[in-house]
């Protein structure tokens, strides 16, 4: 059994011990981000090609090689446009709206439509549901062929900002 004096004598020792841990932990992981993370535009053009709507930023991106994503705000500071591209594990044979959600418990799809993106026959499932803070969104997916494999395309804004022909204008756009 360890008296309370050989205690004290060990804990700041110990407690030297564990930040170094702690610090060598948070160096490796800051280098591991620091080697993946990315412009979102630069990512967002290794996934395809995509006019970004004026009123979005880049956010943030992220390339782990075989998958990628990227992320752009709109100005309006309640849209955001995600492009991501993974091996067929995120299943980019069908709609699905549920990705990325705008905080919400609920989405209902309200259309499903057939299109063409990047020369290949695609559907864009558009689903409504309300935020948290009782915003009704619309939110568009688009899974489709990027330039390495399934890609999906994923649009969040809200009801009153809703725009079919920027979003079909965005869609055309892929290349």
């Amino acid at each position: 059994m360890m008296n309370k004096k050989r205690f004290i004598q060990i804990l700041p020792a110990a407690g030297v011990a564990a930040c170094s841990f702690a610090l060598w932990v948070g160096v490796g992981c800051a280098a591991w981000f620091e080697r993946h993370v990315a412009d979102a535009a630069v990512v967002q053009e290794r996934i395809a090609g995509l006019d970004v709507p004026d009123d979005f930023h880049p956010a943030y991106g992220l390339d782990l090689g075989s998958s990628r994503i990227a992320g752009f705000d709109g100005a309006d500071q309640r849209s955001h446009l995600v492009l991501a591209e993974a091996p067929l594990s995120i299943g980019a044979t069908a709609p699905m709206p549920w990705v990325t959600r705008p905080n919400t418990d609920d989405l209902n799809v309200i259309a499903l439509r057939s299109t063409v993106a990047r020369g290949r026959p695609a559907t864009i499932a558009i689903a409504l549901g309300v935020s948290n803070d009782g915003l009704a969104y619309r939110v568009v997916s688009l899974a489709f062929e990027g330039r390495n494999g399934p890609a999906l395309l994923v649009l969040n804004t809200p009801e009153s900002e809703w725009d079919e022909a920027a979003v079909d204008a965005l869609i055309g756009s892929l290349r």
